[in-house]
């Protein structure tokens, strides 16, 4: 079977090279035939080892050439993996196959190792199936990102930037990038070769903004775990703005603007436009003073940051802004004290300029009624006028400015400002002694004892209840028969008032006082006026009014009705807020609870007149 086959291969070789074999003869030509059956019987029987003609930076466009190192038959397979698009197209020897040509239709991947199983081929001569092989290869590699026209993080970049990307090595077409932002913009590509990629924003970017820049590669090759080539932010150049600016009222003859930029900035164009006369300069990148002259008193002037103004990093300045000052006007008084009641005796009274005035103008419109004399002095622009003696007590006084006091640098006032306060309320205050009653019903000797304790006698309860003609006795509920109070102490000292014990009215505790060696005057239907003036001139005075409840009470005596009421209680005042003919409040010393309390004057007079006359009354001890 073999020599069939390889005079088969001789035939065909004859047939081939019939007319060589006419020219060199008969003899020739068996010759050449026996040199040629074995030749082709030695290249059909050597050991198959197919090889790529590369596979190592193997072009990921091109053709992709498998040499099988002898001629072969049969139908070959070539199985790529990863898959990838194209045609296999056969070589052809003498006699057979002597290859494999790949030809994509589609870009093999980068940087990919690929793997080519062949199989379906037979030996030539024999016609034995050749084993299954596989080879490998690997695509060329794209080159490297060598250089970005940004670095990472980079800031002030401008609005219009030109962005870059550097290849290191020649490109081949492997790399396809493409630019993207966040915030999104569109781009044009404005530049590009085999190794150099730029781009240019259609349109400004925003001031002061962070942004993404992302370049990925596009190319049908790139891997798809590898497109990103930059990924990184860079915060464009900032808006110029003003940090600090002059503005405002008040700006004095010799006052300079001083306007601080927050970032440094390109004196030309010039930033800044003043609407007034003047001139100024730069006493360094970030700060201009400008120096105004010959303004006028009372009026406005305006300043404005250029629009188009350029900082000294790009940044562009995107719309006017306006900046005023105003020189002073007419002079106001922005504050003044004091005022309301409760004044001090010694209180300075002040007023406070708004702008530097004259001196000796603001003294010469200054009065105060009623009249008190006194002394000017200055804390900047504030007049402070102290007086050489003490207000009255509770006195109201009016302190006035008149209109006209003279400005320095603006203009005169032009009313009058008045500031109006009452002095405090004088306090006189005796120190009587507080004492508990001793018995139920001793307060009106316990109230005589503390009077008579403030004028150094002393004595006891019970002492002022023997001066009382005490003599005990409980009331007659049948007849409704019992004691006087004008002349006596009604009933038990220790027992239940209005039953089985009462008390005492003024005129026995005068008495009783008098039996003490003080001098002593009892009196009835007294006023608060009366009280105060007792109390300014140093005598405390005993009162009678009520405790808890209050009601009419009557009872017959030998004398006739007595009128009396329930919870008749008597107490001493001590002190008194206030003047002689307008007391505000008393204090009280109250033998119930052996305690002293405040009493406003309507108080004081709600308890003492419960009964009108018959329970207003009071006692002086001198």
């Amino acid at each position: 079977m073999a020599y069939q086959r390889f005079w088969k291969v001789a035939q065909r070789y004859r047939r081939r090279y019939r007319r060589q074999l006419r020219w060199v003869g008969v003899s020739a030509g068996g010759a050449v035939l026996v040199a040629l059956a074995t030749w082709g019987w030695l290249q059909t029987q050597g050991p198959v080892r197919p090889r790529l003609a590369a596979t190592v930076g193997v072009s990921v466009s091109g053709h992709l050439q498998m040499r099988f190192g002898q001629e072969l038959a049969g139908q070959p397979r070539a199985q790529l993996q990863p898959v990838a698009a194209g045609v296999w197209q056969p070589t052809r020897g003498l006699l057979g196959l002597t290859g494999l040509t790949f030809v994509p239709t589609a870009p093999l991947l980068a940087d990919q190792t690929y793997t080519v199983r062949l199989s379906g081929l037979r030996r030539l001569a024999t016609g034995a199936p050749v084993p299954a092989q596989t080879l490998r290869f690997v695509t060329e590699a794209p080159p490297a990102v060598a250089g970005f026209s940004l670095a990472p993080g980079a800031v002030n970049v401008p609005v219009r930037p030109n962005f870059t990307l550097r290849l290191g090595a020649a490109n081949h077409g492997l790399i396809k990038p493409k630019l993207s932002l966040e915030p999104a913009v569109p781009f044009t590509a404005v530049a590009s070769n085999d190794t150099s990629f730029s781009w240019q924003p259609a349109a400004d970017l925003t001031q002061g903004t962070t942004y993404r820049v992302m370049v990925d590669d596009t190319s049908p090759s790139a891997r798809p775990n590898h497109r990103r080539l930059i990924d990184q932010t860079f915060r464009t150049v900032a808006e110029p703005t003003i940090s600090n600016a002059t503005t405002g009222g008040y700006f004095y003859p010799g006052s300079t603007i001083t306007v601080a930029f927050a970032q440094d900035m390109r004196p030309d164009p010039a930033p800044l436009s003043f609407a007034m006369p003047g001139s100024g300069s730069w006493t360094n990148a970030a700060t201009y003073v400008f120096k105004p002259n010959g303004l006028s008193p009372g009026a406005s002037y305006s300043y404005r940051l250029v629009k188009g103004a350029l900082s000294a990093a790009g940044g562009v300045v995107m719309a006017d802004q306006t900046f005023q000052i105003s020189t002073p006007g007419h002079v106001v008084v922005a504050d003044h004290s004091p005022g309301g009641s409760g004044v001090g005796l010694n209180a300075t009274v002040r007023f406070s300029f708004d702008q530097p005035v004259d001196h000796a103008s603001a003294e010469s419109h200054f009065a105060i009624s009623p009249a008190v004399p006194g002394g000017f002095s200055w804390s900047g622009n504030m007049l402070v006028f102290t007086p050489n003696q003490n207000y009255d007590y509770q006195t109201t006084y009016t302190a006035s400015l008149a209109a006209g006091v003279a400005s320095v640098y603006g203009l005169p006032t032009t009313q009058v400002y008045t500031t109006q306060f009452t002095t405090a309320l004088q306090t006189i205050y005796l120190n009587v002694p507080t004492y508990r009653q001793a018995y139920a019903l001793s307060c009106e000797s316990a109230a005589l004892r503390m009077a008579l304790a403030y004028r150094g006698v002393a004595v006891s309860d019970f002492d002022v209840l023997q001066r009382l003609n005490y003599n005990p006795r409980p009331r007659d509920t049948a007849g409704n028969n019992w004691d006087n109070p004008y002349t006596m102490f009604v009933g038990d000292v220790t027992g239940v008032q209005n039953s089985t014990g009462y008390g005492v009215y003024a005129g026995p505790i005068a008495a009783a006082a008098q039996s003490f060696g003080r001098p002593a005057s009892a009196y009835s239907s007294i006023s608060a006026s009366f009280i105060s003036a007792r109390l300014h001139s140093g005598e405390p005075v005993i009162i009678w009014g009520y405790n808890t409840v209050a009601r009419p009470d009557s009872w017959n005596t030998p004398d006739g009705v007595v009128q009396a009421w329930v919870g008749e209680h008597t107490r001493v005042v001590a002190g008194v807020v206030g003047s002689v003919d307008a007391p505000a409040g008393f204090y009280v010393n109250d033998p119930a609870t052996g305690g002293q309390y405040y009493w406003t004057t309507s108080q004081l007079l709600a308890n003492l007149n419960v009964l009108g006359g018959l329970s207003n009354q009071a006692v002086v001890v001198d």
